[in-house]
């Protein structure tokens, strides 16, 4: 009868006791804030050191094969560029100048030093996708002059378009501030011209390059580009597409440095104390309504429908719990944001697994949890 008159069983107990419910719930929402805070931090580290590629005009990025990430310096001779010009399909070859390990900034107000990647092309070239670098374009053109990411680290984001300051012990004129955001590397960036790099680090080679940005011709294809040019060039640099950049600078951070076993590690205690803390709350209702499961059992309901009604539980402490921990999450990412400056991106697909992950801890407690049900033997319970 219960079936048939689908009497919202499992609700009618977990709601019982309201206080003892919402308690539940908070706990819950801990365990789905305490996943989506690992998961931001680690995706946080993945955006922030690929969004630069996501902001050069490139269909195709050459690299040295032995920089297998864009934070180190490893650089290619530039006549590879003019080689890769020789391919069919390519239609310009336009050389992008990186340092990071030896730059840094002087604060103008106390005189402190901060360090931060500078980026440096020819502004006769469109190589950002900023609209503020390609208004100021020719500004880029003058003597010691460059744009600062207003997005970044330390004092950074106070200085303002007209500061005067100092870059490796050579003054630099601040002109105006574009958004690119801090990485998990440096304090911030720079963008100056290729003439301006070469004035504040001399002992650099204009004949080596950091990374090489190959645009191809209308309907070119750029996989099909990518392996012609694979086998023109020589088997110092690599060709990879945007997608592959990313890919290739997530697996770094991911696979080889400590950053992605932390943060992964903590995605997975946040879940293991989701199911804990799911696992306690169900068994000890599990154990407060034994006398209503073996009356179900001395009636005739089979185990299944227990497991079912136990099931629905987990589900409904997942759905409850889950909206909360979401909505504090987005607070939480927001102060994360404006205190750390890494872009912490809340997307559909990471709240689909942050939510598919809540529903499996709490459904895998649910499972563990309805076994005492199973067991119970409705003689001894009467």
């Amino acid at each position: 009868m219960l079936g048939r008159a689908r009497i919202p069983l499992a609700w009618l107990i977990l709601s019982e006791r309201r206080p003892r419910l919402l308690l539940a719930l908070g706990r819950i929402a801990f365990a789905v804030l305490l996943m989506f805070s690992q998961l931001g931090f680690l995706n946080g580290v993945f955006d922030s050191q690929t969004r630069l590629f996501d902001y050069l005009d490139a269909d195709l990025f050459v690299v040295s094969q032995s920089r297998y990430t864009v934070v180190i310096n490893q650089r290619f001779p530039r006549r590879r560029l003019y080689h890769a010009l020789d391919v069919p399909g390519v239609r310009e070859a336009v050389p992008l100048y990186i340092e990071g390990m030896s730059a840094s900034l002087r604060d103008p107000a106390n005189g402190r030093q901060a360090r931060l990647r500078v980026l440096a092309f020819n502004p006769k070239d469109a190589v950002f996708r900023l609209p503020v670098v390609q208004r100021h374009a020719r500004d880029l053109l003058r003597e010691d002059v460059a744009l600062i990411d207003a997005r970044s680290r330390e004092f950074f984001p106070d200085v303002q378009p007209g500061t005067l300051s100092e870059l490796n012990g050579r003054r630099v004129t601040i002109i105006e501030r574009f958004d690119l955001g801090a990485c998990f590397y440096f304090e911030g960036n720079l963008i100056t011209s290729d003439f301006n790099y070469f004035r504040y680090f001399p002992r650099s080679d204009p004949g080596e390059v950091d990374l090489g940005l190959l645009r191809l011709a209308h309907g070119v294809d750029a996989a099909a580009a990518a392996s012609s040019l694979a086998a023109a060039l020589p088997g110092d640099v690599g060709i990879y597409t945007r997608a592959e950049m990313n890919r290739r600078e997530r697996d770094y951070w991911a696979n080889g440095t400590a950053t992605g076993a932390v943060f992964s590690l903590g995605l997975a205690v946040g879940f293991l104390v989701g199911i804990l803390t799911c696992y306690q709350i169900l068994f000890t209702d599990v154990s407060d309504n034994l006398p209503r499961f073996a009356t179900l059992k001395a009636i005739g309901y089979p185990n299944r429908y227990v497991v079912k009604v136990v099931c629905w539980e987990a589900i409904y402490l997942a759905l409850l719990g889950f909206v909360p921990g979401l909505v504090v999450s987005l607070g939480l990412y927001y102060v994360l944001e404006e205190v750390t400056l890494i872009q912490l991106r809340l997307t559909a697909g990471r709240v689909a697994l942050v939510g598919i992950l809540t529903l499996v801890m709490c459904l895998a407690a649910g499972l563990l949890a309805v076994r005492k049900a199973l067991k119970a033997d409705p003689a001894e319970l009467f």
